[in-house]
């Protein structure tokens, strides 16, 4: 079998038999099954996934941030392990991404961002539109991704991704099937509640956090971990030089 008849078989294939080929050494084969595996989950082929054990609170430069940090990583292994729903608030670079696609990949889940499922339903809307005969119906996909007994992770809600409308609309029916099934699913936005509501409206936000359902997080103390790791990393630097300076030269 070459690696274009290989590719044309692959999709078609369960979970149940990845793992009766995974052992065949074949280069083309294994690669394309590791590509697959990625892409059932949402992810490119190249995407960095980390892990949850990657994960660190510590890294928050103050007590409340790593207590809040505690908390979160405690929801999500929760989350991965239950059918509740999760939503986490929080600014950016506080751990959500990370964790949410670390959850998706140990549960085999799905993770999808904002923009992307802005995207793709543009992207099918064209081809309605363009009317040749070969474009995919939005609600199909919808409805396969919303009736999903997977974990599902939404992240980067709104961000000003969505546009509203035909393709709001679209993810307000997402929401609203998974959480009238009881799906597993975790919401990440940046936005409070009020700017959520605001650009998302009122039904899918009444939804999203409601807690007798599931948890809600809002990450106060959070710092942006990224920005911390570079402050340091620039201290460390003029250490160095400072040290050099003082030197005296021989």
């Amino acid at each position: 079998m070459d690696k274009q008849e290989f590719q044309k078989w692959i999709p078609k294939v369960d979970s149940t038999i990845y793992q009766t080929i995974e052992g065949i050494d074949d280069p083309v084969i294994e690669d394309t099954i590791q590509v697959n595996e990625r892409s059932r989950r949402g992810f490119t082929a190249k995407e960095t996934i980390p892990t949850i054990e990657e994960f660190n609170p510590d890294l928050q430069p103050n007590e409340a941030g790593k207590k809040d940090a505690q908390t979160l990583l405690a929801l999500i292994k929760h989350w991965m392990e239950s059918n509740e729903w999760l939503t986490i608030i929080g600014g950016v670079g506080t751990g959500k991404t990370h964790l949410l696609k670390s959850a998706i990949w140990k549960t085999d889940g799905y993770y999808i961002t904002a923009y992307d499922f802005d995207r793709r339903m543009k992207d099918f809307r064209k081809g309605m539109e363009d009317n040749n005969g070969t474009y995919t119906d939005p609600d199909v996909w919808l409805d396969r991704l919303a009736n999903a007994e997977r974990h599902v992770a939404i992240d980067d809600i709104g961000a000003g991704y969505i546009q509203r409308g035909w393709t709001l609309s679209r993810f307000e029916r997402l929401i609203d099937i998974r959480y009238r099934n009881k799906f597993p699913t975790v919401i990440a936005t940046n936005f409070d509640g009020k700017k959520l509501q605001s650009e998302m409206g009122e039904r899918i936000v009444s939804r999203i956090t409601d807690v007798n359902y599931g948890n809600c997080i809002v990450l106060k103390n959070c710092m942006d971990i990224r920005r911390v790791r570079n402050v340091k990393k620039i201290s460390k630097s003029h250490k160095k030089n400072d040290k050099k300076i003082q030197q005296p030269t021989k």
